[in-house]
């Protein structure tokens, strides 16, 4: 199962609010989120069908009066990715634990994406908004070879674009710190 996902990060409030009027008027979308992160940046993620989606997102990138801070639209979205957007799920104990930073929420959804595509991997979170200051965070697990494989695939797009700020393996976790790699 896949989805549709569009994320719009904008340098302000102002034209957060602008750029989320002018998507929906735009289209008929859906709005997962929209809200403030910090440092003072805006946040929208959408879903709806591919088209609306697209008008949805052109016209919010129109709408901004400054340059966005990024922006995604994926149309075939690993479906392990709005879940561990959405809520945390407690991880296993697994043979490694991956975690890829970026500048921007847009970068680690499409991190993750990229990494659940690549290898067979969990999905364990992706933190995004105030609590992660505006960066977003990937968390994954599995096998070893698979988390290394998934981490390179994820960090190489984020590189790509210059938005990696970090990414880490841990093999062998010990059991007790694996509450930790989620968050809580």
């Amino acid at each position: 199962m896949t989805g549709i996902i569009g994320v719009l990060e904008l340098q302000n409030v102002s034209d957060g609010y602008l750029a989320l009027d002018a998507m929906v008027k735009a289209a008929p979308v859906s709005i997962i989120r929209a809200e403030i992160v910090n440092p003072g940046k805006y946040l929208i993620l959408v879903t709806g069908d591919v088209a609306s989606a697209e008008i949805a997102m052109d016209a919010g990138i129109t709408a901004a009066v400054d340059p966005v801070v990024d922006h995604l639209l994926i149309t075939s979205l690993d479906e392990q990715v709005l879940p561990a957007l959405m809520s945390v799920r407690p991880p296993a104990v697994p043979d490694a634990v991956g975690i890829v930073e970026s500048v921007s929420v847009a970068g680690a959804i499409n991190a993750a994406d990229r990494a659940a595509k690549a290898v067979e991997v969990d999905i364990v979170s992706i933190k995004a908004g105030s609590e992660t200051g505006g960066r977003g965070i990937l968390t994954l697990n599995g096998n070893i070879s698979n988390v290394q494989s998934a981490v390179e695939a994820a960090a190489a797009g984020l590189q790509a674009k210059g938005m990696l700020l970090r990414s880490a393996v841990i093999t062998g976790p010990h059991p007790d710190t694996k509450r930790f790699f989620n968050g809580n």
